[in-house]
């Protein structure tokens, strides 16, 4: 009987360690999750700032275009 006790307790202790592991496992799912869509915005947000300042840069490169243009003239 006693050796059925200690096998239960350890059985249950050895239960409650994978348990808690895979506790620990879906935080850190959860958080690396998180982590990820704040770096996906954070991309877009870079994205579409380069994007404005490709813009400006073409209409800069245009506004030059037409300023050496008529100076050439």
């Amino acid at each position: 009987m006693v050796t059925s006790t200690v096998a239960s307790i350890s059985e249950d202790r050895l239960a409650r360690q994978a348990y808690l592991r895979r506790q620990d496992d879906i935080v850190i799912a959860n958080i690396k999750a998180r982590e990820l869509e704040q770096a996906e915005r954070e991309l877009e947000q870079l994205e579409a700032a380069i994007a404005e300042k490709a813009a400006e840069n073409e209409w800069l490169r245009q506004q030059l275009a037409m300023l050496t243009q008529s100076q050439g003239n």
